[in-house]
């Protein structure tokens, strides 16, 4: 079943597998959703891949512990609030073989593109390249060709692409248009990201601007620890 927004949801959220969050339980983040009023949490951890060759995520042996966690918390706190299991993964496409399997991986509920990094023709990987200042073209290339695969539910902070540009100009413009028109076609959402709102040049409302009322788009708090969790669910209901 496709992911679909609810009302009230808690949607992009971290564990303390990724290395880089708050040490708080999963279980911890349920009560507090719950506290909150929230009809649902959505976690989406950074996804692993074989043989641990990435940083800021879970490794691939972490993963069977992380499922039976967040499955368990389904069935724990059922009634009082629905539970996803879902995964943040780059799309990178010698890795197709693995974000397959993770799709179809049973009590894995939704994937979301988080594209942090992506495959270059000059080196494996962008983050080893030593000039990234048109890096967003990449990065946006990588996410459209990702929305294309019908693997992937949501595109999460599609704008934080952008983050070493400085202006908004027609470079910028059409790789927009062009991520936005394939998610659109293949219903796929573009997620509002609330960390990339609370740092310089993450999040840009000029490629907000573009996206037309048809769109499917949702909020995403990208929590790291419980208090950030809260003060993304309390930004929402302040707009």
């Amino acid at each position: 079943m496709a992911y679909t927004p609810v009302k009230n949801e808690i949607f992009h959220v971290h564990t303390w597998r990724c290395g880089h969050a708050g040490y708080e339980t999963e279980e911890e983040y349920v009560r507090k959703a719950i506290k909150l009023g929230a009809s649902r949490i959505a976690f989406t951890d950074h996804a692993p891949f074989p043989n641990n060759p990435f940083g800021y995520r879970m490794d691939i042996e972490e993963l069977p512990g992380y499922l039976e966690t967040i499955n368990g918390l389904k069935e724990a706190f059922s009634g009082k609030i629905e539970v996803l299991c879902g995964l943040e993964v780059e799309w990178l496409p010698s890795y197709s073989k693995h974000i397959e399997a993770l799709r179809a991986t049973d009590g894995i509920d939704l994937l979301i593109i988080g594209q942090h990094m992506f495959e270059t023709d000059t080196c494996q990987y962008s983050f080893e390249d030593t000039d990234k200042i048109m890096e967003f073209e990449g990065l946006f290339r990588a996410m459209t060709e990702g929305a294309k695969t019908g693997l992937f539910d949501v595109i999460a902070h599609p704008d934080r692409a952008y983050r070493r540009r400085r202006n908004f100009g027609e470079a910028e413009r059409e790789a927009a248009r062009v991520l936005i028109e394939t998610a659109m076609a293949n219903s796929v959402i573009l997620e509002k990201n609330y960390a990339s709102m609370t740092q310089k040049y993450l999040y840009w409302q000029e490629f907000w601007d573009m996206v037309p009322p048809s769109a499917d788009t949702n909020f995403g708090a990208d929590a790291h620890s419980v208090a950030a969790m809260e003060e993304a669910w309390r930004f929402s209901f302040s707009q």
